[in-house]
């Protein structure tokens, strides 16, 4: 009885230790989408036509024709 109210309460002390990481990386991962999305919509953005050019740096000549 006393091994196993032991371990229960190491098990429920150690999870939010664990937990951390995974939201860590979360975040990580979240951070790096949104940077590149920014830099998409930057880079590829034709506000003219509201599309995106298929090719970066534009070559200035570089028409949407679809």
């Amino acid at each position: 009885m006393k091994i196993s109210a032991i371990l229960l309460s190491l098990n429920l002390l150690s999870a939010p230790v664990f937990a951390q990481p995974a939201k860590i990386r979360r975040q990580e991962y979240l951070r790096r989408a949104e940077e590149m999305y920014r830099k998409v919509w930057h880079h590829y953005r034709v506000p003219a036509h509201n599309l995106f050019a298929e090719n970066f740096p534009s070559g200035g000549g570089d028409t949407p024709n679809y």
